[in-house]
């Protein structure tokens, strides 16, 4: 019942550019601020749709521009991996810490696939998961530290309810561990899911899901030990509906905690809002904020601090909003970007290893009067205190799915985009670059 939920609550718990030369743009932020020139390569906004009233005035500026005025901002691809057709979506695509990287893939059919490249882009083995659903929809994966790889799905039947999956891939056997289910229960005006996953230490995981009561939902936390032994189940949140929104956002911070995102139905403002929530290791609460649109993505950096990428639409654009805060830590930064787009898919966001944050968008901006659309990989980089630095664009004929993206970036700068081409998961490198005639 909505009264045992709140005492439980209350508990805690192609490129575009000219010819020519091409230089690399990974020198030292000092060294860039001092001795680049020519004009900022975008313009952003003073203000930010999805930000709080606390950082009402809070806006990032322009750093000076990588590229000289005659040269032109890209994407120069080093490296592409296309795998086999029959893809709906890459979902994750994650580091690994011996080298090379981890992709979660969701086929058309339901079935759960796992692929490892190199780091240079070459297939080393992918694998079809033998989950214990008909119709499985892959909400994350993640590294656990015996580099096993752990993820979170939802399994759907035409007959039977939905169920949460947990799993663990032994890697080095390319098998599951062991797997988990628990049922899932309808509520009112909204789809049962599973949502990411936080590997906290060898012994504790965390999954997010979103469950339903009779009168709406519940964000629930589970805590699993490293053998699939639920440790202990609670509420996060109680809500209205949210519809069929996206899975809970989840990501873990150098100390340890959990910074939980997820939907909900503000019956105020009648539209979608998110609200962020920051746990301790044993899950209690310990700050959270509402936001006044949903995120697209969510991390923590090195220092704690979450950034959160929000996006809006206007006619034929689309607005992102990244915000780096931290509770009672007045050294943060919002910025907004806009961009020419029709698309409704959500944008992705990576921190690079100098802590600069990174934003990519597929977007469909009108090629010409006859409203001809086109494609394409738009990517632009702020420094670690929200100074925009680089913005380039790239044709690329990415699916609109809702989530049509993943990103990374490695130990030198390259920009990893993951995402599905023709029914096939593709998967670039780029190095961020100038083309000077």
């Amino acid at each position: 019942s909505l009264a045992t939920l709140v005492g439980l609550l209350a508990l805690g718990a192609g490129a575009l550019g000219c010819g020519g030369a091409t230089t690399s743009l990974d020198i030292d932020e000092s060294t860039a601020a001092s001795t680049a020139a020519g004009t900022s390569v975008a313009t952003q906004g003073t203000t930010s749709a999805a930000a709080d009233a606390s950082d009402e005035g809070e806006t990032a500026g322009l750093a000076p521009a990588f590229c000289a005025a005659e040269c032109t901002p890209l994407l120069a691809l080093t490296w592409d991996y296309e795998g086999p057709s029959g893809h709906y979506a890459v979902v994750e695509l994650l580091h690994d810490p011996s080298g090379g990287l981890w992709l979660g893939t969701q086929r058309s059919g339901g079935a759960v696939g796992l692929v490892h490249l190199s780091s240079a882009g070459e297939l080393e083995w992918a694998a079809n998961l033998g989950l214990p659903c008909s119709r499985c929809e892959l909400a994350d994966i993640a590294l656990h530290p015996s580099r096993d790889v752990m993820l979170s799905a939802t399994a759907r039947g035409s007959l039977e309810p939905a169920q949460t999956v947990i799993a663990r891939i032994d890697t080095s056997t390319r098998e599951v561990a062991w797997v988990r289910t628990l049922a899932l229960s309808p509520g009112v005006n909204m789809r049962a899911r599973a949502g990411e996953l936080a590997v906290i230490e060898d012994d504790r995981i965390a999954l997010f899901r979103v469950n339903g009561f009779s009168e709406g939902e519940v964000v629930e936390v589970l805590d699993f030990t490293g053998d699939g032994t639920l440790r202990a189940q609670g509420p996060v949140r109680i809500q209205p509906g949210s519809g069929d929104a996206w899975p809970p956002l989840a990501a873990s911070s150098p100390t340890g905690e959990i910074v939980l995102a997820h939907m909900s139905w503000n019956d105020q403002t009648e539209r979608m809002t998110t609200a962020t929530t920051r746990l301790v290791p044993s899950h209690q609460i310990i700050s959270r904020l509402e936001l006044l649109q949903p995120l697209d993505d969510l991390v923590v950096d090195e220092q704690g601090r979450r950034i959160e990428l929000a996006r809006s639409r206007g006619t034929e654009t689309v607005t992102l909003a990244i915000t780096s805060r931290r509770s009672s830590d007045l050294e943060r930064w919002r910025a907004s970007l806009p961009l020419l787009s029709t698309s409704s898919t959500r944008a992705a966001l990576a921190v690079g290893p100098d802590q600069a944050v990174y934003v990519a968008a597929r977007t469909t901006p009108a090629a010409d009067p006859g409203r001809t659309y086109e494609v394409t990989l738009e990517v632009a980089r702020w420094t670690v205190d929200g100074m925009l630095r680089w913005q380039a664009a790239r044709p690329l004929e990415m699916m609109a799915t809702p989530d049509p993206l993943e990103l990374l970036i490695d130990e030198d700068h390259g920009v990893i985009v993951a995402t599905v081409v023709g029914g096939r998961p593709y998967v670039a490198r780029y190095e961020q670059a100038c083309a000077c005639e």
